[in-house]
């Protein structure tokens, strides 16, 4: 939902089309790790792009990954996403070190 707050510039608007959990682990507490795949739409009323975005939620600062399948989820859509667009993938956190540098050695 962060995404559709932004203030961007030349009219971009970004809208949330849908959003499903594509995985889920269950530890037992309400903090359960999970994979969010979330369908956006960026319009500018000239043009308009869909955009598919991932959020592995509730991986904590500092922390190593609460659920090594989840990540290994992530790195295999982003790997996946490479091989059939060519096109690059997004990789970011909050502190953009740990968890970004995770990721990014495991697609890359």
């Amino acid at each position: 939902a962060y995404l559709t707050n932004l203030d961007l510039p030349n009219n971009w608007k970004i809208t949330n089309i849908q959003e499903e959990i594509v995985f889920e682990k269950s530890i037992g507490n309400k903090h359960n790790p999970r994979l969010i795949k979330s369908t956006l739409l960026a319009e500018n009323g000239q043009t308009s792009k869909t955009i598919t975005h991932y959020h592995y939620d509730n991986w904590l600062d500092h922390h190593p990954a609460p659920c090594e399948k989840i990540l290994l989820e992530c790195a295999l859509i982003a790997c996946k996403h490479l091989r059939e667009t060519g096109k690059p993938v997004g990789i970011n956190c909050k502190g953009g070190v740990g968890r970004t540098g995770v990721l990014a050695n495991l697609v890359y």
